[in-house]
């Protein structure tokens, strides 16, 4: 048996540095992955979160209501850039889940928009949302927080979306 002594070394470094992949849930044929939201400062007071959804069945469904204790309030919305660049948001009754195929919330787009945050959302913490389709039902969805380093290129500001009007 030849001893390589440098690959417990070199698996070990490949164990550190490799991302920690989101709990992924299930409900009927839907599927929620990736569910993390923006470290957020002391005093700010909205955040957001975002998540994918992948629906495995023939019939489309629909994510009509998010909750939970973090903030007052849990509502999904939409980002919008008008002609002069200017980035505004606003609330959504739903968001259409097409059979067999996926919806990506994410910064400047389709979030889940956090209002009058309880606390702050600290770096490496994580909260619960309960996640509600129009057929599939409710589901209890583990949000990861993550630094901004740590997210997909392009997100700005609290709700994603650069230059937003507060409303």
């Amino acid at each position: 048996m030849i001893r390589k002594p440098w690959l417990g070394g070199l698996l070990l470094a490949l164990l550190v540095t490799a991302p920690v992949r989101a709990e992924s849930y299930r409900l009927g044929d839907l599927e929620i992955r990736d569910a993390w939201a923006r470290a957020s400062a002391p005093m700010q007071k909205n955040g957001a979160a975002y998540l994918t959804i992948v629906n495995h069945g023939g019939q489309s469904d629909r994510l009509v209501a998010v909750e939970g204790d973090v903030a007052g309030a849990a509502e999904l919305h939409a980002s919008t850039v008008d002609a002069q660049g200017v980035a505004t948001m606003h609330p959504v009754d739903g968001i259409e889940v097409p059979a067999g195929g996926e919806v990506v919330l994410r910064p400047g787009e389709l979030h889940i928009m956090l209002m009058d945050l309880r606390r702050p959302l600290a770096k490496g913490a994580s909260f619960p949302l309960q996640v509600r389709f129009e057929r599939a039902g409710t589901v209890a969805v583990q949000i990861e927080v993550r630094a901004a380093r740590d997210m997909p290129a392009g997100g700005h500001g609290a709700d994603g979306a650069q230059g937003h009007k507060a409303h």
